[in-house]
């Protein structure tokens, strides 16, 4: 597993952040590291950008990152 999936490189200051307005750290970790996938992914083709951002939401949402 990548490093920063396995929250090693997620920024601290954002990670409390979030646990401080109570999100467990698990959750908090998700919606991090489901943020950078969307910042990292970008398409020129707007309905294929919007179903690969669809897709990454559905699928980190719903699936455990241990």
């Amino acid at each position: 597993m990548c490093a920063w999936l396995n929250g090693r490189f997620l920024d601290p200051d954002a990670l409390f952040y979030l646990q401080s307005r109570g999100i467990d750290k698990a959750t908090a970790e998700n919606m991090l590291i489901a943020s950078f996938l969307h910042e990292a992914v970008v398409l020129e083709h707007r309905a294929l950008d919007e179903a690969m951002h669809s897709a990454i939401s559905e699928l980190w949402s719903r699936t455990e990152h241990d």
